[in-house]
């Protein structure tokens, strides 16, 4: 919970999955809000004991499309490019 907290001032969205079953719908309202203007960081965190079923019992509620290959380079330069004027970029993976 604390670093939820710590997220709010620097995220457009910060969401916790509860319930397993939510986990596309919840992905989806972050990402969508993630790449509405103007774009900016999310936070999607997983509850304490989320997984309390099994995924296979979960269908998805959206369709999940995968992109095959690499992403162009305009893409990657463009993404890029806020990263490169910045002076102390935060990432956060995990």
């Amino acid at each position: 919970a604390v670093a939820l907290e710590l997220a709010l001032p620097y995220a457009k969205e910060v969401r916790v999955v509860l319930r397993p079953e939510n986990i596309y719908r919840d992905v989806r309202h972050v990402f969508e809000a993630a790449v509405a203007p103007p774009p900016g960081p999310v936070v999607l965190a997983l509850a304490d004991d989320p997984f309390f079923v099994t995924l296979e019992r979960c269908r998805p509620a959206l369709p999940v499309l995968i992109s095959p290959g690499r992403p162009r380079q305009d893409c990657l330069r463009q993404a890029a490019a806020p990263l490169a004027g910045a002076r102390r970029p935060v990432a956060l993976a995990g």
